[in-house]
This record gives structure tokens, sequence and C-alpha cells, in this order.
């Protein structure tokens, strides 16, 4: 890849966070990790997201991508691994990504949580309860205006167990689809390592075969990567022009490129980035905003689970 080295904002037990670093070991590119706190305020991030609130974040000089789904397809055009997405099995792998990503991580969450859980958080990650107590009160807040289906505790149970389940019958070789890991591995590895493992669930003791693909997709490991301070990350993006967006596929009939537009995520944590679409490639927006101290920086979102609005 070409440009300025791709950084990581992130938190440590931050679950899709661990999904984007397993990925960038996975592709063998070099990355900068930038560490954040696990719950708002985070100012310095806002500046370069411009109101999106979610983790991780990845940066790359002046280019900001939003979501885990987009920045996956980047590390793909940049590493080259197409077989993250087989062709052959583009649509099955696709939708197992987004089934993880969305409803088997509420139904972990909501089969995992309790007072074991935090205090599993407590013990072993050295969370204080005083800080718990607020990072709950920040997830309230996430929460707030979310379009979630609401999953009764013994629901989430009974469809994880079903889950966990097929997912060990259904897998090909030592990965889901063969040989190789594919996106959709890495998906389904993020949430359930962060039930099994962060939050000490222990659900996946009956499933050996489900342990050793665990061991697998862990071993992968996180790469090359070094520390990087937010000031760091400030003058990076400071320092350099953000690049073109990509070939223009058109944008909804309501909006025109170079309308002053918001963009929300459709699903939680709905606090809107306001800016200038300038780009409208193939399955993403792009969005120019002019930050004092910054200069033009462009936030690149999917098109799949946002809304996009005339300001």
């Amino acid at each position: 890849m070409s440009g300025p080295t791709p950084l990581l904002h992130h938190y440590w037990l931050s679950p899709f966070s661990e999904k984007m670093r397993l990925m960038f070991g996975h592709c063998d590119i070099a990355w900068g990790s930038v560490e954040h706190s696990m719950r708002l305020p985070r100012p310095e991030l806002m500046l370069l997201t411009g109101g999106y609130r979610k983790m991780p974040v990845m940066q790359q000089g002046a280019d900001i991508y939003c979501d885990t789904r987009l920045m996956s397809t980047q590390l793909m055009a940049w590493s080259g691994r197409d077989d993250l997405l087989p062709e052959a099995r583009r649509l099955e792998v696709q939708e197992l990504s987004d089934f993880a990503d969305s409803r088997l991580f509420f139904v972990v969450i909501t089969a995992s949580m309790g007072g074991s859980a935090l205090r599993a958080l407590r013990r072993e990650h050295g969370a204080t309860w005083g800080e718990l107590l607020r990072v709950v009160w920040d997830r309230v807040g996430m929460m707030r205006g979310a379009e979630v289906p609401r999953i009764p505790p013994k629901v989430a149970k009974r469809e994880l167990q079903a889950f966990l389940q097929r997912f060990e019958q259904e897998l090909e070789g030592p990965f889901r689809f063969g040989d190789g890991p594919t996106l959709a591995d890495f998906s389904v590895y993020h949430v359930l390592r962060f039930g099994h493992e962060t939050l000490r669930a222990d659900f996946l003791r009956r499933y050996p075969r489900l342990l050793d693909w665990m061991a697998r997709m862990a071993a992968i490991g996180h790469g090359r990567y070094h520390d990087v301070p937010i000031r760091d990350a400030l003058e990076e993006a400071a320092v350099h022009s953000p690049a073109e967006p990509g070939p223009l596929v058109a944008p909804p009939s309501d909006c025109e490129i170079g309308d002053a537009v918001t963009i929300r995520p459709a699903d939680y944590g709905t606090i809107p980035t306001q800016g200038i679409l300038i780009g409208a490639p193939a399955g993403s927006w792009v969005l120019r905003r002019e930050v004092e101290g910054l200069g033009a920086l462009h936030v690149h979102f999917p098109r799949q689970g946002y809304h996009l609005r005339p300001a």
C-alpha cells in the first residue's frame, strides 16, 4: 500500500476493535495504535469524525474511515487479500459477517451480561466500580434513540446455543469456509471472544471444534504495530491532504454532490456527522469537513446501515 501508515483509534477491550486488529495482522499491514477511553468524552477523536462515536475508527492521513464494514473493505484493497471475500462464496460470507456484527453481537451481549461479567471486568481488566458505572451510563446514552430489537435474556441464550451448534457443524475446515479465514470468521470471532473471554460467560466449553477454531483465530495476532499519541494522529491529519474519492456512483435523489448533508448510524450511537458530500463511490459516502487547525478531512462511511440526509 502507498501513503501514510494507517492508524487505528481504539481501546483494548473493544470487540469491534479486536476484529480490526486481527485483520491488520492477517493482512500484514503495519499500523499505529491510538488508544482512547472506553467512554465519552473523546474530544480529539470527535475532531476527526465530526460526531461519529463508535469504536474503532481508522485513519490514513486526512482520510477517516468509520464502521468496520468499510474498514475491512479498505484493508482488503490495500493488501490485495481478495480471499477474505471469495467471489464464489461472497453472498454467504457477507451475510454471516453482517449477522455476526449485528444480531449475534446483541445476542451475545444479552446472554453474557450480569453480575459475573461486571466482576470479571473489574477483577481481570482493572476497571474500578466507579469506572464501570460511568461506562454503563455512557452505553445507556449510546443506546438512546437506538433502532435495535430488545432481546429477552432467555431468548438470547437459546439463540446463542443454536448458533454455536450450527456454526460448529458447518465448519468446512480449519475455518468456517475452508482452509483460510474470511471476513465472516473475523466478525464471528470478535463477538464470541467478547462474551466468552472478556465477560467470562464461558459458553463454549461444550464445543471443542469451536474452541480449536477460536485458538486458530487468536493465533493470527495483531501483526506489526506501534503506539501513537493522539497529538501525533492529529498532526498526521493536519500535514496530509485527503485522497480523491473513488469513481462516482449516483447518490440518492434528495442529495447531490456538493450538498451539505448529515449522516448517522441507523442502529445505535446515532450522533450525526455533518459535512459536504463530495464522493459517492460504490458502497460508501465521503463527506468533506473543514476543521480548524487540521484543514480538510474526508470522512468515509458505508452506505449500508447509515442514514444520509440533507443538512
